[in-house]
């Protein structure tokens, strides 16, 4: 079972008189989101503001813009705009300053989802089961027979029933860009536990991002940054978040413009055969 929702947004006011703001002690400031590490640096450019945007992450994120409330400015390019980040990475979203003398200022928001819109999921991507070697579970959820599974970010995800504790392995390389490891709890108050799993998200080379979830509490063994061989131990199965019980939640996104989607994937299977997962089907992980 699955709900979170990955999207992070943020709005910040900026006013200004005859120069920089008394509060501005150097010669910028920062708006910064949630997360903390996806912001907008408001940069002193003479007479204007410089709207810079940072991505400190470690996946590209996909950010929208506008501006609003514009009084007494002048633009240097456009008021609004989408635009993609690379991971480490920054770009300048606008130049702001006042149209004539006197008092000015704008509001601006932005949002971002991790990923790159124009990404492709490797057609012979084969992925390794999420096990320990050797170990063996049961599917409980796959497309098409789902029943929580009930938007497209996790359209193609699978749920394997694993017991508490149970080893939970990177089925990809890639780079570990997100990690929620802070909560205790789980069940079916899904107004409440919707978006209280911990998790692990790895970023492939094909910019297709894998979702780990409901691990177990203080279990996470790796961090943002992370560079992960297929194999490499992530943490361990749990029940955190919206959850009937421990399992692992796994499924593979791309970020799209119209937001995340999970795509089908196909495991290796014994004897290097491959496996399309369906519910009530035994995933092997090899020796």
């Amino acid at each position: 079972m699955m709900s979170l929702r990955f999207m992070v947004a943020m709005a910040a006011i900026v006013l200004l008189a005859s120069g920089l703001p008394a509060s501005w002690s150097a010669a910028e400031t920062v708006s910064r989101a949630p997360s903390g590490d996806v912001w907008v640096r408001e940069q002193d450019a003479g007479d204007a503001v410089r709207l810079v945007l940072v991505n400190e992450h470690f996946a590209p994120v996909h950010v929208a813009w506008h501006l609003s409330e514009m009084e007494n400015t002048s633009v240097d390019g456009v008021t609004a705009g989408t635009l993609v980040v690379a991971p480490r990475a920054e770009r300048g979203l606008v130049t702001v300053r006042g149209a004539r003398p006197g008092a000015w200022g704008f509001r601006y928001h932005f949002h971002f989802l991790h990923g790159d819109p124009l990404a492709e999921h490797a057609a012979d991507a084969v992925y390794r089961p999420p096990f320990k070697p050797g170990a063996r579970f049961r599917i409980t959820q796959a497309w098409p027979d789902v029943f929580t599974h009930d938007d497209v970010a996790s359209h193609h995800a699978i749920d394997v029933a694993m017991p508490e504790g149970a080893p939970v392995h990177a089925a990809r390389a890639g780079v570990v860009f997100e990690v929620a490891d802070g909560f205790e709890e789980g069940g079916l108050d899904a107004q409440r536990l919707a978006s209280a799993a911990n998790f692990v998200r790895v970023l492939h080379d094909d910019g297709s991002m894998a979702l780990y979830a409901h691990l177990a509490p203080g279990s996470i063994n790796v961090q943002p940054g992370h560079q992960v061989s297929t194999g490499a131990l992530l943490g361990a199965a749990g029940s955190t978040g919206f959850s009937t019980g421990p399992h692992l939640h796994f499924a593979v996104q791309l970020n799209t413009p119209t937001g995340l989607v999970s795509v089908p994937v196909v495991f290796r299977g014994p004897q290097d055969s491959q496996q399309s997962p369906r519910r009530g089907d035994w995933l092997a992980a090899p020796p």
